[in-house]
């Protein structure tokens, strides 16, 4: 056992191109000791300014995050004239060999388990996105490396973001070169592709694509060489998960195609309002993704590498020479493994694994699953990040490139990423069979370059909506169309399409429309459903004598009798008048049911009594929604209201301890007179975000486990409890609801 500064290192896990990863044991007194992983720079690179700052940069990053989906970093020093970074040990796998164990047990990871994974990920991120340094300014960190080997899972379902090796922040020492490309090309997004100004959204659209291959089973921007890989990344055209595979919901198609929009500011705000987004899919679908359940799973595909574990008492890992998710793709060896790499397992272990499997996973599925293996190959990442000089396109510059990549590399260049550099250069050469070959400096042999492999085109169909009624404004697939409805919309690649549709006065409607003919033109039509917010009610009034005249809010209605129809679910103002009576102006509630009557008897002006009212005054209240009237402790009855209260000044509160609302009524009473007075609450939201989760009850009443959706509640103050039964910690928040707005409240549980 070797010992290194305080450390002892029990085993090597990896090694990479800039540092050696092992399994450490710190020991102290008392017999503590704790397990770690320590990265230690390799000795030949000690003396490189470079590398030694870049291993330095991982470490000043990660240093200053302190999240629970976020690897620890436990220390920075130096030991043996060695630079070394401590940090958490995890134990668990990456969510690419995990994908890959999944597949190998004929198992895929359950959606709402990748649903979990990825919602945790946002967190961690998101958390580093708005970190801030001592003062307050934001250090804007971005991690420009999100893939599914930097997503750690630990067998007991907690997920961490790892490798800040290339993060970027605000006040960081060294700067990205104009045109260096850093991270891996098929998790890149188009902005950063491009070597444009990144900022956190490109983490945001990385995420988008794990969430995408963890959900389909395949790759989404990988092809066979870097050329290709980044063009296709810059084209970003992606069809939505559910058409490729039938066990992803549709519902989660509009969450992961808004995290991959091309354009930055088509994609979430930020990766928080892309947590709830997925958080509360969940809970409306009712699917069970708690860190248990990720935990059982893992624990279900990996069942004999635990066992083993136990057995010998210690961590059971791959072999040291492939390479580790702990380092980034920029630092690991470059070589394809095999499924033996990965420790395949036997047929019976496959055989359980995936009874397990199935019998956990088969709550764990919107749809049931029909699932083959793609090749496993397909599921490799090669995307070590070349660096890409800016520079003019000759041919010695074509030759250059080709000749700093890796062999396999230089192989699979295929005829297409050749023939968009040479072309440019003025060097192809089509030989008559066909093989491209390009000219190497000097006049020297061309040399035969492998075909790229066929790529079948894309087909198309296209879409007929017709909405009722016509006029409605179309988006499809996030391109708002130029025309109203009705309209056809063609040139559409087979697959599923997003069909967002919008109507003044009508609600929303969202579709996924699949095509799957090729040269067909599929209808679709909708019944659009009036907006609530827009409703009518018809107003019926009443006089004696008739032939008042009747004002509403101003306008004029015409003589009493009047039946009209009128907006609903607001308070108006009413006016009745008549030559030789006395005015009647009263405020009415207009609500949601069909009709509004009311009838009222004129005072005449000629019969007013010249002594002084005497008397009790007569109050008529109505409320919507309905509310149980108090005096204090007195019960005075139920609106719609009217009744006798002696003059003088009154408190009176409308309750209704079900909606959980209350409202407060002042009045001052003359003798004799009538007074009305209606009320009509509105509403907000309220999201409750608890880590690691809580049961949130509402006025003694559970209304949920978080994650859960967010809950409309009327406007006013309303007391929240939160509970937490493994950490044994109760919490209260009170929370303003205030009309049309979300309230967001965050509650860390484990905090003190």
């Amino acid at each position: 056992m070797e010992r290194f500064g305080r450390y002892e290192l029990l085993r090597k896990i990896a090694t990479g191109g800039m540092a050696e990863i092992y399994l450490a044991r710190q020991a102290g007194i008392e017999g503590f000791e704790k397990l770690l992983v320590l990265k230690r720079i390799l000795p030949h690179l000690a003396e490189n300014e470079e590398f030694v700052e870049m291993f330095l940069h991982e470490a000043r990053v990660a240093v200053r995050l302190n999240h629970p989906n976020v690897v620890q970093i436990f220390d920075l020093g130096e030991a043996d004239g060695a630079f070394f970074i401590a940090m958490e040990y995890i134990h668990g796998e990456d969510a690419r060999r995990i994908w890959r164990q999944s597949e190998l047990v004929g198992n895929p990871i359950p959606v709402p388990l990748v649903c979990r994974i990825v919602m945790d990920a946002a967190a961690g991120l998101d958390y580093a996105h708005k970190r801030t340094d001592a003062s307050g300014a934001p250090l804007r960190i971005i991690h420009r490396d999100v893939s599914p080997q930097n997503l750690l899972v630990s067998f007991e379902g907690a997920v961490k973001v790892v490798d800040f090796g290339i993060a970027k922040a605000a006040d960081q020492a060294t700067q990205t070169r104009s045109g260096v490309l850093k991270g891996k090309y098929s998790y890149m997004s188009p902005e950063q592709a491009s070597g444009k100004e990144i900022d956190n959204r490109t983490d945001q659209f990385a995420l988008g694509i794990v969430f995408y291959e963890l959900l389909t089973l395949r790759r989404l921007f990988k092809r066979s060489n870097d050329i290709q890989t980044l063009t296709a990344v810059s084209e970003c055209k992606v069809a939505p998960p559910s058409g490729l595979n039938s066990r992803i919901p549709e519902g989660l198609d509009a969450i992961v195609m808004r995290a991959l929009a091309r354009n930055p500011n088509d994609r979430y705000r930020d990766l928080s309002e892309m947590q709830m987004a997925i958080e509360e899919w969940l809970l409306v679908n009712q699917q069970p993704s708690s860190p248990s359940h990720l935990a059982a799973f893992l624990k279900a595909i990996y069942a004999d590498r635990l066992a083993k574990e136990q057995e010998v008492g210690t961590p059971v890992f791959q072999d040291p020479s492939e390479p580790s998710s702990s380092v980034s793709a920029r630092q690991s060896p470059r070589r394809r493994t095999g499924l033996s790499a990965v420790g395949q397992p036997s047929l019976g272990e496959r055989t359980r694994a995936a009874r397990r499997g199935s019998r956990l996973g088969g709550s764990l599925v919107g749809k049931p699953a029909t699932y083959s293996a793609p090749p496993l190959a397909g599921n490799e990442d090669d995307d070590e990040p070349t660096p890409v000089e800016p520079e003019p396109i000759t041919g010695s510059s074509v030759s250059r490139l080709v000749s700093r990549m890796s062999g396999r590399k230089k192989a699979a260049l295929g005829a297409l990423g050749v023939a968009v550099l040479a072309a440019a250069a003025g060097v192809l050469l089509l030989q008559p069979q066909g093989r491209t070959v390009t000219t190497r400096p000097g006049g020297e042999a061309p040399q035969p370059v492998a075909e790229a492999p066929q790529v079948a085109a894309p087909r198309y169909a296209g879409l007929k909506i017709v909405t009722t009624p016509v006029g409605a404004s179309v988006v499809v697939d996030g391109k708002r169309q130029e025309e109203p409805t009705p309209l056809t919309v063609a040139g559409l690649e087979l697959g599923v399409h997003q069909v967002f549709i919008e109507h003044k006065g009508y609600l929303d409607e969202q579709r996924a429309v699949k095509l799957d003919e090729e040269g067909t033109i599929v209808p679709l039509n909708l019944e659009l459903r009036a907006d609530p917010k827009q409703l009518l009610v018809r107003l019926v009034v009443e006089t004696e004598p008739p032939g008042a005249e009747v004002i509403l809010d101003g306008q004029r209605l015409g003589p009493a009798p009047i039946s009209r129809m009128v907006r609903a679910n607001r308070t108006a103002q009413l006016e009745v008048t008549r030559g030789g009576y006395k005015l009647l102006r009263e405020e009415v509630l207009l609500g949601a049911g069909p009709e509004k009557k009311l009838v009222f008897t004129l005072e005449a002006l000629g019969h007013q009594s010249s002594r002084q009212p005497s008397g009790p005054a007569t109050v008529s209240l109505d409320c919507d929604p309905p509310a149980s009237i108090w005096e204090g402790k007195t019960y005075l009855g139920q609106t719609p209201f009217r009744g006798q209260l002696s003059p003088g000044r009154h408190r009176l509160t409308l309750v209704n301890r079900d909606l959980g609302f209350e409202r407060t009524v002042p009045l001052v009473l003359e003798a004799g007179e009538t007074v009305a007075r209606s009320f009509r609450l509105d509403q907000g939201d309220v999201l409750i975000v608890a880590t690691p989760w809580a049961d949130v009850f509402l006025r003694g009443k559970k209304v949920g486990t978080t994650p859960m959706p967010k809950m409309t509640l009327y406007e006013g103050e309303h007391q929240f409890t939160l509970v937490n039964t493994d950490l044994g910690k109760k919490k209260s928040v009170l929370v303003m609801v205030k009309p049309g707005r979300l309230e967001k409240m965050t509650v860390d549980m484990a905090a003190e």
